[in-house]
């Protein structure tokens, strides 16, 4: 059974600008080193057989900068591009990985940074089907993606939730697990929609939980750390 975490990387991180300008935001230093070699780190200890960052903005950088560093990885890294990146949101990405989205796989956003033990714990709690990873909401933060979890499944998610419905936020983790296709039908369904380039990939998981069941993975330890801003990047 093959395994396949998929990174998000194709936006061009507007509001990190000046520090885009020249380069795709995954290759913005953070305590040291590139978000992007903080994300494969994260993620080799889950015994993955390869790692698909698909790219947009500035593509090639990621692809040299994976090339310079394949030395370092002992899992396959490699870039795919999402050709529309810049007439469309994050779920574009997702369906320009869509052969991937088979019996084991994982999606993952490309700005946000995670301790691998709470990607390895997320991992070993995924349970057939369809997985988000979430943390419970204790302070409404702008821009959060809100999820209302109940009895152990997603219930709904969008950033538009109000916050008095919304139980927890999503960390932008997404894991499949045998899930019968689920999933990439439903991106399927929302990309034939009008405008639904233009949604987030979380429109996915928000319309499959009114379908079947969605199981919410609660982080249990770790951290992690979403980079929108340049305040983000101060230790």
């Amino acid at each position: 059974m093959s395994k396949q975490a998929i990174l998000l990387n194709a936006g061009k991180g507007s509001r990190l600008l000046p520090l885009t300008s020249e380069r795709p935001k995954c290759l913005i230093e953070f305590r040291g080193k590139a978000i992007l070699d903080h994300q494969i780190e994260a993620l080799l200890p889950l015994d993955l057989d390869e790692i698909i960052i698909v790219t947009g903005y500035r593509g090639e950088m990621v692809t040299d900068h994976i090339a310079k560093n394949a030395d370092k990885y002992d899992t396959k890294v490699r870039t795919i591009a999402n050709p529309d990146w810049a007439e469309s949101s994050s779920i574009a990405s997702v369906m320009a990985a869509r052969e991937f989205l088979n019996s084991h796989y994982m999606v993952m956003n490309g700005d946000t940074v995670y301790d691998a033990e709470i990607l390895a714990q997320a991992a070993a709690s995924a349970k057939q089907g369809t997985s988000l990873l979430v943390e419970p909401l204790t302070e409404n933060v702008e821009d959060d993606m809100l999820v209302k979890v109940r009895d152990g499944s997603v219930i709904a998610v969008a950033k538009t939730l109000s916050p008095e419905v919304a139980t927890h936020r999503s960390l932008g983790v997404i894991f499949g697990r045998s899930d019968g296709g689920a999933y990439r039908r439903m991106l399927d369904a929302v990309m034939a929609c009008s405008n639904g380039h233009l949604q987030y990939h979380h429109e996915i998981i928000n319309r499959l939980a009114g379908l079947q069941t969605v199981h919410a993975i609660e982080t249990n330890g770790g951290t992690w750390q979403e980079i929108d801003r340049p305040e983000d990047l101060a230790d």
